[in-house]
């Protein structure tokens, strides 16, 4: 066999290794297919004439087998979520020319399998099992994995700890399975397969039942067919429903649907809502629909148009809209009754309608247009002089839509707005008036209001109406008659004016009204943490009394305005990570800032303000405004050798100030391409693309882009590329340079004279992209995709507007991103993958409309203002760009003292990349580290105390590493951190006492260690703390009574340690626990009756003791208790017969004790 292609299918099962018998096998696909599962049989990789591999959009799991590196892949695509590769077989996988983006190199992981289960009910109660694997960076098993299984929602399935999975109830969870850190889900969906009687009991749910004016016999047990409205056939299945003016109401249930024998549905003259549901398409036997006098809204889905068999249909008097879909001239309707319903007949189905038996005074369809605003939330508008851009759909008598059409505009009140041909309004006075657009005879008028804010709450409303306030988090009161004090995020006075204005992280989008100024009795406004665009209003300089000004973390762009250096209250000003730009203003000297921050901007600190900024107490550091070179034009073209053209210059000074007659150094990059004089006169020589600098004052440059395109510039820029690559170097040069049609070259292809495509992939280009590749213009395709290209990419590539794929994934280019290529309309397509790009996205992307954009495997971030298009895309989750913070240097003591360069995975580690891109770090927004994940990484040395520093930190997660040495102290500055796990290494010595400074941890696991000494009783101080684990360590001295605070601790796993001393009586009052496991240490005394108020405790483990006494009877209160372990201490006395009441316990081991008596009755009960 030479290619087997079984994509989109729904197989299932593993792969069979025994393809690989098929020597022959060039190509394999089998994509998308969900339900292949398992692994990637290492077999295949003795295929040896396999060439072509897919297994993308399946379900299988785990690495890549090591024999895959016996291949010669030409294309492997697979899923990443899944499939891992591992670390020596990356250089393998480079070899591949075509192969998955943004794949993960393999650490230790956990599996399930299958990765979903479906049941299909009634009956509930059916079962099936997972069954969970650890699996070592390797690929290799562990077989003795400490696996737990829990269900996020035992109400629709169950799970025990064996992975058999209970449906319970309909719905859909995830059932995980844990290994010390590690998890991995299944999806588990109960569905319900209902029976005709039950879609009928969903339909008197659904409808309103209760309220029916006739409901005989239903939801009884007689036969449906004596239920009121409903007809059977001889099989007892549902043929007709009959229900006209029985009192439903509700949207009309998709339900209905599962009715799949029904010949007649009538629910005419109800109070149905909502669309009529396309599922009724699905009716293959209905012959008549009557759904008139309803509420129906919506259109009519053309699905309906593929019920053959329909014969009467009436949806008359309705509240629906659009035409009858095309579909419908399909159907042979004897009756249609359509009048009032909001749907009209399209001119394409005349002959179509004229052929129908019986029909009413059916609306005609007829052209029209809708008018929206473009740039606004709404038609408001709150100031005199502001603006807004109207837009015209034009539809036409069949439905078709004309976007942005060409209408003529009017204002119905010239007094209140004015409108140009553009449909630009610009308010003029208060008021209302209607704005009307013509098209072709047809109109539409749209409602345009001009309201002048006067108060404060004038003021909120136009906040809330600018920012979108309907999508907000919170807007709790807003726009209600409810004091300002009762509206969310909102402080006010005694006389109610608004003093604070919080609404950080609360989903505002769009604009900060300059209205905001009108609130004069402001100190406090914090809008950080949204998604706000535009400029910062000047009219924020008339708030005398702010004292804090938060706006950080938005996409505002812009300068700050000189306007908020007449503050003379300010004291906190916060703009980081914002697309603010330019010089903070000279104005700013007379504020009394006690802090400044404005990280992650493009704002630089002129020199007059040095010594403003030193004086501020908490600051970040903005560079130095430097001087500004303007060439112009910035950009030239010559046609002919020796056309000339003069460039100008102006410089603008470090302060913003012009300089008079500055003296300037004019040069060129090529005098091959263009000679430039010293006055600025530039001379073209020869096909190609330079760039003119001019330098001031040795340091400063600004430039212009000269194109020189003569007759024959293609050959000439592809001659460029060629010496600029090592074109005698590649792996096929094939008449380039030759004078052969250059649809000869390897790799080109012309259309109409020009160079139309070049494709150049994996062809052992080395060097830079030269800049003559922008004169090219007529490129549709290219790809230099794994080369060994490096350097920038050239500005001038975005004179190429025709291009629609350009891929650049797996090279060595560098630098950010040239702003030119937002200049690049035509672009669809484009891949920048696995390079050392890095940087934000310059903001002219926006102007882009590609339909694919991949960048996975570099530093590129994606700016706040950016997000509205990156999302466009289909894009989630996008790299923000952050600012530098000092934590960078705590990360470099980290590497430092745990031997970076040995570690298994240390992605982007110790580059100019964004923190947020090294391997095992998150950050925030900010750029302020809150996730350290190296497990199993290899780390070996000790704990720096400078991760004591990251002062935004929640996740600590270290283990399975080399480390030594102690727990450092500083760490308990970490008040932020929920998970600490630092489990299965070699740390030694105490458990600092500062540990009780991370007051916020609710997971620690410090197992598997040499910690010695006794716990602190500053532990009792970890109030959240629900996981605890102290397992195999050297931990000795008594259990402090201070665990007793720990009121929300579920697990306490402290086996195989030296403790000793009684067990204090407050571990009673640790409510919440489940998993109580102290076996094989040194505890002696009694057991304290004060065990017994653990009611939800499920396992006690105090077996290898040396606990004496008798078993308290309290201990039969622990209702929950399964396993009860107390075997090999010295308990005695008799066994208390309240233990009789422990209904769930499954297992109880007592032997090795001194106990005596008989076995009580009630325990013999429940054994």
């Amino acid at each position: 066999m030479f290619s087997l292609s079984m994509q989109l299918n729904d197989l299932s099962g593993p792969i069979p290794p025994e393809l690989s018998k098929f020597k022959r096998l060039r190509d394999l696909f089998l994509d998308v297919n969900p339900n292949i599962s398992g692994r990637l049989p290492p077999e295949l990789g003795f295929t040896g004439g396999l060439r072509y591999l897919g297994v993308s959009r399946t379900s299988l799991t785990g690495p890549v087998p090591r024999t895959f590196a016996n291949l010669e892949l030409i294309r492997f695509y697979f899923d990443r979520d899944g499939v891992c590769i591992p670390a020596d077989l990356e250089a393998w996988l480079q070899t591949v020319p075509e192969r998955e983006d943004g794949y993960s190199i393999c650490t230790y992981q956990i599996t399930v399998d299958p990765p979903t289960l479906y049941f299909e009910a009634p009956p509930l109660g059916d079962t099936a099992r997972l069954k969970a694997a650890v699996i070592t960076a390797e690929g290799d098993m562990v077989h003795d994995a400490n696996i737990s299984w829990s269900s996020a929602d035992a109400a629709i399935a169950t799970v025990d700890s064996t992975g058999l999975v209970t449906a319970v109830d309909y719905g859909t969870t995830q059932v995980t399975a844990t290994s010390d850190a590690l998890t991995a889900t299944a999806e588990v969906e109960v569905v319900l397969t209902l029976t005709d009687r039950q879609v009928l009991d969903s339909i008197h749910q659904l409808l309103g039942g209760e309220n029916w004016t006739d409901t005989t016999n239903w939801l009884t047990d007689e036969p449906l067919s004596e239920w009121y409205g409903v007809e059977t056939n001889d099989a007892g299945k549902v043929v007709g429903l009959s229900l006209a003016t029985n009192g439903l109401a509700g949207p009309t249930p998709d339900v209905l649907a599962e009715l799949g024998d029904l010949v007649t549905l009538d629910l005419s003259g109800n109070a149905l809502a909502g669309e009529i549901p396309s599922g009724l398409g699905a009716l293959r036997q209905l012959q008549s629909l009557v759904l008139n006098d309803n509420a129906l809204e919506g259109r009519l889905h053309p699905d309906l148009g593929r019920v053959a068999a329909l014969r009467f249909l009436n949806i008359g008097s309705n509240n629906m809209v659009g035409v009858v879909p095309r579909t419908f001239a399909n159907l042979a309707l004897d009756t249609l009754y359509t009048a009032d319903s909001g749907v009209c007949v399209p001119p394409s189905l005349d002959e179509w309608f004229a052929g129908i038996g019986q029909t009413d005074e059916a609306d005609r369809c007829a052209a029209s247009l809708a008018i929206a605003i473009v740039d606004l939330p709404s038609p408001t508008f709150y100031a005199i002089g502001e603006t807004g851009t109207l837009s015209a759909t034009y539809v036409n008598a069949e439905g078709d839509s004309t976007h942005e059409a060409s209408v003529t505009w009017s204002s119905g009140d010239a007094s209140v707005v004015s409108v140009d041909s553009r449909g630009r309004v610009t308010a003029v006075g208060a008021g209302t008036a209607e704005v009307t657009a013509t098209h072709d005879s047809v109109t539409a008028s749209i409602a345009v209001e001009v309201a002048l804010p006067e108060n404060d709450r004038d003021v909120l409303e136009t906040l809330y109406d600018r920012t979108r306030g309907n999508g907000w988090t919170k807007a709790t009161n807003w726009l209600s008659d409810e004091p300002l004090a009762e509206w969310a995020g909102v402080e006010t006075d005694e006389s109610g004016r608004v003093t604070g204005l919080s609404l950080s992280g609360n989903n505002l989008r769009g604009t900060i009204h300059p209205s905001i100024g009108q609130l004069d009795r402001l100190v406090t406004l914090d809008l950080s943490r949204n998604w706000i665009t535009g400029s910062i209003p000047a009219e924020m300089g008339e708030l005398s009394r702010l004292l804090n000004l938060i706006l950080s973390v938005n996409a505002l762009t812009g300068t700050l305005p000189p306007e908020l250096g007449a503050l003379d209250s300010l004291r906190a000003l916060n703009v980081v990570v914002t697309s603010l730009s330019g010089r903070v203003p000279p104005s700013f000297a007379g504020l009394e800032l006690d802090s400044f921050h404005a990280g992650g901007t493009e704002l630089c600190l002129p020199p007059s303000l040095a010594t403003w900024h030193a004086a501020i107490a908490q600051s970040d550091t903005p560079p130095d405004c430097a001087a500004l070179v303007s060439v112009k034009p910035s950009s030239l073209t010559f046609a002919a050798v020796g056309d000339t053209a003069r460039l100008s210059v102006t410089i603008i000074d470090a302060e913003g100030n012009a300089v008079e007659s500055p003296a300037v150094t004019w040069e060129t990059d090529d005098v091959t391409v263009a000679m430039v004089d010293a006055t600025g006169l530039v001379t073209g020589r020869a096909n190609g693309i330079t760039t003119v600098t001019a330098t001031y004052d040795s340091a400063t440059v600004g430039g212009a882009e000269v194109a020189v395109r003569l007759s024959g510039s293609d050959r000439a820029a592809l001659a460029a590329l060629y010496h600029a690559t090592g074109g005698d170097q590649w792996k096929d040069n094939t008449n380039w340079l030759t004078d052969e049609p250059l649809e000869e070259w390897h790799g080109v292809r012309v259309r109409s004279g020009r160079v139309d495509e070049l494709e150049l992939r994996n062809n052992d280009l080395n060097g830079q992209i030269p800049a003559a590749i922008g004169l090219l213009e007529s490129l549709f395709i290219l790809d230099l995709s794994n080369n060994a290209i490096t350097g920038p990419i050239p500005p001038a590539i975005g004179r190429l507007q025709r291009l629609r794929d350009l891929n650049l994934r797996d090279t060595g280019l560098e630098n950010p991103v040239p702003p030119e290529i937002g200049n690049m309309n035509g672009l669809s397509y484009l891949s920048l993958t696995n390079t050392n790009l890095s940087g934000p996205l310059p903001e002219t992307f926006a102007n882009l409309n590609v339909e694919r954009f991949y960048h996975s495997g570099t530093g590129l971030c994606v700016p706040r203002s950016l997000a509205a298009w990156y999302e466009t895309l289909g894009n989630t989750d996008p790299l923000p760009c952050i600012p530098e913070t000092a934590d960078r240097e705590v990360l470099v003591a980290l590497h430092d003292a745990t031997d970076g360069p040995g570690w298994q995975d240390r992605y982007n580690w110790m580059t100019d990349k964004g923190v947020n891109t090294w391997e095992g770090i998150a950050t925030d927004e900010e750029g302020y580290v809150t996730e350290i994940f190296l497990p199993w990484n290899k780390l070996t040395g000790s704990i720096p105390p400078e991760l004591g520093d990251l002062a935004r930190l929640e996740v600590l997660a270290l283990y399975g590493n080399d480390l030594e040495g102690p727990i450092p102290p500083e760490l308990g500055k970490l008040d932020r951190v929920r998970i600490l796990l630092l489990s299965s290494n070699e740390l030694e010595g105490p458990i600092p006492p500062e540990i009780g400074g991370m007051v916020s941890v609710d997971t620690m696991f410090l197992s598997g260690n040499d910690l010695s000494g006794p716990i602190p009783p500053e532990f009792g101080n970890l109030v959240n703390l629900e996981h605890l684990s102290l397992f195999e360590n050297d931990l000795s001295g008594p259990l402090p009574a201070e665990f007793g605070k720990l009121k929300r601790l579920k697990s306490m796993w402290m086996v195989d340690n030296q403790f000793e001393g009684p067990l204090p009586p407050e571990l009673g009052d640790m409510t919440s626990l489940e998993d109580l496991s102290l076996s094989r240490n040194k505890i002696t005394g009694s057991l304290p009756p004060e065990l017994g108020n653990l009611q939800n405790l499920k396992e006690l483990g105090l077996n290898d003791n040396e606990l004496t006494g008798p078993v308290p009877p309290e201990l039969g209160n622990m209702s929950s208790l399964e396993g009860m372990y107390l075997m090999r201490n010295q308990l005695s006395g008799s066994i208390p017969a309240e233990l009789g009441k422990l209904s769930n316990l499954e297992t109880m081991w007592i032997f090795d004790n001194e106990f005596t008596g008989p076995i009580p009755a009630e325990l013999r009960v429940i054994l």
